[in-house]
């Protein structure tokens, strides 16, 4: 009987669920008015939940022995110890990230996620009505934020990260220029030679440069570099959003750190901090700071090992069919593009119908949804056997999709025909 009720109740969840995708009344089309984490909350709970770009692994390594130490962090670490803790998190933390952010003209505010640390910047720009170039695509719950405060956004191809010659066509047209780098959802991310030339270009033309670098442990060794250091130098005004969610298992419990270069800055960011956190907590500073330690140890592969086995994984259970993966080959995430008349949403729902959850690419083009139609954005840090269960999945729907196109194709042919 018990078990008859439980089906019944995860049969009415995925009802719900599903309908998360579809306009009512809609038959094959993106719902463009739900947000992607409204997409992403009603499959937390699915075995094969690949929406969300949170880390849902396992604990590996020294890792495990770690977490065994959990109790005896929160008995033994509290607010006596907050100081110390924070100056520990950001020591590890920038010794992992290979910046020079420690000392100097650099101050740090830690924030409980990323998206606070962006709610606070939003903020800060509304009360000086600047305007803001913003990274395309990118996750809406940025462009969200800006337009909440009103705050007016230019789109900024994110081939910026690549040729910062681009910028030179709207530059007049915003006072903040805000990055995303690695980019969520593809994984592109600038360079030395790059980065030097878009902080030349902020600071020539007093644009407050914002840099996004959430996943920035997803970037290959040729693209870890100084970029504190680098801005610093070059008289770029910075702020970084830093975020630790991305990269350690922590049940989500994680810290992001908001770092600019620009003292009166900093001290206007901190006013608006004190209405929203008093601070972060010791144990979970604590948590973090035994965590990056193995990362500091393993030089990342843990980390890094487990995207790259399962985008490999997944790349060979598409290969031949209507998807491909289009994201750099470093990242956390897998942007995959579509071939052919299917579109993200037809594509969204048939793996929905197999168990398998993904997020359709046209919210990530926060400007011109459409543009995304032909693209789903697929998580890749989830332990080995899940996901490859998953990934199997997204092959069977894949290639019958395939099938599908190649019959209306001969059936057209024939048509034409006659």
């Amino acid at each position: 009987m018990r078990r008859n009720v439980n089906e019944q109740r995860d049969g009415e969840l995925r009802s719900k669920t599903a309908a998360c995708f579809t306009r009512e009344g809609a038959d094959n089309s993106v719902d463009l008015t739900a947000k992607l984490t409204e997409l992403e909350v009603p499959h937390l709970i699915e075995d094969f939940n690949l929406t969300d770009g949170h880390i849902h692994r396992g604990w590996a390594g020294r890792e495990v022995q770690v977490i065994a130490r959990v109790a005896d962090f929160f008995r033994n670490y509290s607010r006596e110890n907050q100081k110390e803790l924070e100056k520990e998190f950001l020591t590890y933390f920038h010794l992992l990230s290979a910046q020079s952010a420690l000392g100097g003209n650099v101050r740090h505010l830690l924030c409980t996620s990323a998206s606070m640390s962006i709610e606070i910047i939003a903020n800060f720009l509304r009360q000086r009505r600047m305007k803001v170039g913003l990274l395309e695509p990118c996750f809406d719950n940025i462009a969200d934020i800006f337009r909440r405060h009103g705050i007016s956004l230019t789109a900024i191809s994110e081939r910026v990260l690549t040729d910062p010659g681009m910028l030179e066509a709207g530059f007049d047209k915003f006072d903040v220029l805000f990055l995303v780098s690695p980019n969520n959802p593809t994984g592109l991310c600038y360079d030395l030679t790059t980065l030097k030339r878009i902080g030349e270009f902020c600071r020539e033309r007093a644009i407050l440069l914002i840099i996004d670098a959430s996943f920035r442990f997803y970037r290959p060794p040729t693209r870890m570099f100084d970029e504190y250091g680098l801005l610093n130098e070059i008289g770029t005004e910075f702020i970084f959003v830093e975020d630790t969610g991305k990269t350690w298992p922590t049940h989500d419990l994680k810290v992001s750190i908001l770092s600019c270069n620009n003292v009166d800055l900093h001290e206007q960011l901190q006013q608006i901090r004190y209405d929203f956190i008093l601070h972060v907590s010791p144990f979970i500073l604590k948590l973090l700071c035994e965590l990056i330690k193995c990362s500091i140890e393993d030089k990342l592969f843990t980390v890094q090992s487990l995207a790259a086995d399962n985008r490999e994984f997944l790349e060979q259970q598409i290969e031949g069919t209507i998807l491909c993966i289009q994201s750099e080959q470093h990242a956390s995430i897998a942007w995959l593009g579509i071939e052919g008349p299917c579109d993200a949403y037809s594509l969204v729902k048939e793996m929905g119908e197999q168990g398998v959850f993904v997020l359709p690419g046209n919210q990530f083009f926060w400007n011109d949804p459409e543009r995304g139609s032909q693209y789903l954005r697929v998580a890749l840090t989830r332990d080995r056997d899940k996901f490859q269960g998953a990934a199997v999945q997204i092959g069977i729907v894949a290639k019958a999709a395939l099938t599908q196109n190649r019959h209306s194709a001969d059936m057209a042919d024939i048509g034409a025909g006659e």
